[in-house]
């Protein structure tokens, strides 16, 4: 009996198709393959055929990732297919589907957007606080740094300087210093024009220019305008055409999310070695510093499931203030500090797949060798085991989640129990189960219990 809150899980990985011929045999199903079958003759229904409804029980199957029925002349039925319990519509509590999630690293801008200049002989100090298992794992503590910005001596003329000088003071710090630079790069950007019309379209990465405004545009640039995703860089700029009111297309890096014509701020690279810092209308000078978490975890191409062995999916978190010389945030006018892109953990990636088919198969009492001794490692090449060969683990995969139960009408302690299984099954990302999502909740639906789709 299950005394705890618990489903008993059972994975299966779809790879190719959600099979649907009526009469097919359990049998036939190839590699990657999945269907519903009736557990009476372990075949096809009509009813997944022709998009009906089926109420009675029925058996979730998928072919076998095994290539050899035997290893060796004694051991056998690898090429078995492999089945779940069996699915009462009656008694389906949930169905999910669970897209996978692409990791995305964390960028933070530091922005003197208008900014009247900063105090001359003063200095501007920037904590950064980089944290996640990655600096964890390589320090012991999470990683640190107060970096300073001399603004320079005073002089007669001007009282202020460029708020972008202490920007590249601090970037310059960032790339140099011997351990942050490992986890986060810094970047400064300077507008370069204010306002250039464009005529965007959305879900293209293309947009249009004006033949008199193509050479504002310069590959590597940063362009900021509504409906243009953050921290998007020109990629290309192509010809003007011949015609005298022509356009040229410009090609970023991210598609538009709008189609409406809008101006764009256009933002030009600044390192200090050429920067030439605004001696006046300092209010004008519109700048800020991107902080990107650069650091990407080392992983081995194989793994050797070894307890040195190891796969990171938590991202970097940057935290980020501005203080002045004596530690006093609120002192520290017109520099502000948000975030433009918030960090993502990767979700659905083939490395969890992989640890999931090899707890499957333990539950089937078939051992996958696991330590670091060579004759383990020999020992699986003997075995062959085709979980290495079946999940990309670079890939990402979606879910769909079936949690049924299974009734215990024949218990001796004269309690009514039952058990709670949960079906997980993978199939590469964007693949559509529209299918056999709505053949489930048909199904549920003509026996009476009522199933919605959960999406997450």
């Amino acid at each position: 009996m299950s005394y705890f809150n618990h489903a008993f899980k059972k994975t299966f990985v779809g790879t190719t198709s959600f099979v649907q011929t009526e009469g097919t045999a359990s049998s036939a199903l190839s590699t990657g393959q999945f269907t519903f079958v009736n557990p009476n003759t372990w075949t096809i229904p009509p009813d997944l055929n022709d998009g009906s409804t089926l109420a009675s029980p029925l058996v979730l199957v998928s072919g076998s990732i095994h290539t050899n029925d035997k290893i060796g002349p004694f051991h056998g039925g690898y090429r078995e297919t492999n089945k779940s319990k069996v699915i009462n519509p009656k008694y389906i509590s949930r169905l999910i589907k669970v897209s996978s999630v692409t990791a995305q690293n964390q960028i933070i801008k530091v922005e003197a957007n208008a900014c009247a200049g900063l105090a001359c002989d003063s200095t501007i100090r920037l904590r950064l606080d980089v944290k996640g298992s990655p600096a964890l794992r390589f320090l012991n503590h999470q990683l640190y740094k107060t970096l300073d910005a001399y603004t320079g001596c005073c002089d007669a003329n001007n009282a202020n300087i460029d708020h972008t000088v202490a920007l590249l003071k601090w970037a310059d710090q960032i790339n140099e210093a011997l351990l942050l630079k490992d986890f986060v790069q810094a970047k400064v950007w300077v507008e370069a024009h204010a306002s250039v019309a464009i005529d965007p379209t959305a879900a293209s990465a293309t947009i249009v220019v004006a033949n008199a405004d193509r050479t504002k545009f310069t590959v590597g640039d940063k362009v900021v305008a509504a409906g243009i995703p953050a921290n998007t860089v020109i990629v290309s700029v192509g010809a003007a055409d011949s015609a005298s009111s022509g356009n040229a297309n410009v090609v970023l890096s991210k598609a538009a999310t709008s189609s409406t014509n809008v101006n764009a701020a256009i933002f030009d690279p600044a390192v200090s070695a050429t920067y030439v810092p605004a001696t006046s209308s300092l209010a004008a000078v519109n700048s800020h510093m991107d902080i990107i978490a650069a650091y990407v975890d080392t992983t081995f191409g194989n793994c050797t499931f070894t307890p040195t062995d190891y796969y990171g999916l938590e991202p970097l978190f940057i935290y980020a203030s501005v203080v002045d010389e004596s530690g006093e945030p609120c002192k520290v006018e017109c520099i502000t500090v948000s975030e433009t892109r918030a960090p993502k953990q990767v979700s659905g990636l083939g490395e969890t797949v992989l640890r999931e088919l090899i707890l499957d198969g333990r539950y089937l009492q078939n051992a996958y060798p696991d330590s670091s001794r060579v004759d383990s490692l020999r020992m699986r090449e003997i075995e062959a085991d085709p979980a290495l060969n079946t999940v990309n683990k670079a890939a990402l995969y979606d879910q769909v989640l079936i949690l049924h139960n299974v009734p215990r009408f024949n218990n001796p302690t004269s309690t009514f129990d039952n058990d709670q299984y949960l079906i997980v099954v993978h199939v590469p990302a964007g693949t559509s189960t529209t299918s056999i999502t709505n053949f489930i909740v048909s199904s549920a639906s003509s026996a009476g219990n009522v199933v919605t789709l959960e999406t997450f």
